[in-house]
């Protein structure tokens, strides 16, 4: 009927306005249609009133199922990562016990010795790994756990960028600690300190280019210090750097054979960062290397409870850059 009269009246004015509606919880289209006749000298004037709740729980469907896909698709991948990551060590244990049982009638104790540092070494990455899984759990719940004590930033930054430099120079990668600060102080978890340092540092090394650098500086900037770690390595892909701290978001880079690791390790800086109320910012241009600033809040030198010695430093070296 609508169709019809339309046509009979076609090159007449139309004019419609359309109307949301709501009551309730329905939600209607209505459209108004006036049309001037001509022959009558009158205008006709219609509304059509469309419901559309059923329209839109069918795109709400819709988009619903377009997200599941994609995060089963995400978690299907994620698992597979995970896996991975977690057989290459595993492989490596084994096969190095199966070369042990070989040689052992051998008396060959210098192999014996690097089968033995290897199977420490990927058992060091196991650890890591789980210890990993299980810290990102509790940051996801919230359970966080500190021993804040009063510490020199300076001399514990130090002290990790020392530890680091072995790891480095078998990429043939400079370590350069430059600081004109002797003493700064922060309230902060020894242990979150150490993993969150160890982790960028890491990566540093990791990411880098051989013959590459690596420059640690501590700056003193009013009530703030910054703890700067910059790499002359392969930068981040622009379209990284806003996904940088995500959870399982993993690296990739065309200069690496494959991507690396669980994508939980920068995420957990992160939330170690943000737990001690401090901050972190990421500067990159992929081919040019990155610059990471982590910032936190400088403390008043109290004698009685500055805490200047670190112990298990080595182990957690161990443990942090057994990927490497």
């Amino acid at each position: 009927l609508i169709m019809s009269r339309s046509n009979k009246i076609c090159g007449n004015k139309l004019l419609t306005n359309n109307v949301r509606l709501k009551f309730k919880d329905n939600e209607f289209l209505g459209e108004e249609i006036n049309i001037k006749d001509n022959e009558k000298d009158s205008i006709l004037n219609m509304i059509i009133i469309q419901d559309l709740n059923a329209k839109i729980q069918i795109e709400k469907l819709k988009n619903t199922l377009e997200q599941n896909k994609i995060i089963e698709l995400g978690r299907n991948e994620m698992l597979s990562n995970i896996s991975h990551e977690f057989k290459t060590p595993v492989n490596v244990i084994y096969s190095t016990a199966q070369l042990l049982d070989l040689e052992k009638t051998q008396n060959d104790y210098k192999k014996l010795h690097e089968y033995n540092i290897l199977i420490k070494r990927n058992c060091d990455r196991l650890i890591r790994m789980i210890n990993n899984f299980i810290d990102s759990t509790k940051f996801e719940a919230n359970i966080i756990n500190m021993d804040l004590k009063i510490i020199n930033i300076v001399s514990l930054v130090e002290d990790l960028t020392m530890s680091i430099i072995n790891f480095a120079q078998n990429k043939n990668i400079e370590v350069i600690f430059d600081t004109e600060e002797e003493e700064i102080y922060i309230l902060a978890d020894i242990d979150f300190i150490e993993r969150i340092i160890l982790n960028v540092l890491s990566n540093a090394i990791k990411y880098n280019s051989e013959n590459g650098s690596i420059f640690v500086n501590i700056i003193d900037e009013e009530n703030k210090v910054i703890i700067e770690i910059i790499d002359t390595g392969f930068g981040i892909p622009g379209n990284k750097l806003n996904k940088l701290f995500n959870r399982f978001e993993r690296f990739d880079n065309n200069n690496l054979s494959h991507e690396e690791g669980t994508g939980l390790g920068l995420n957990i800086v992160k939330q170690m960062v943000d737990a001690l109320k401090g901050d972190i910012k990421v500067v990159s241009k992929e081919g040019e290397g990155t610059t990471i600033r982590i910032i936190f809040d400088k403390q008043s030198k109290k004698e009685d409870q500055i805490t200047d010695t670190y112990d298990g430093m080595s182990r957690r070296v161990a443990l942090e850059l057994s990927d490497i």
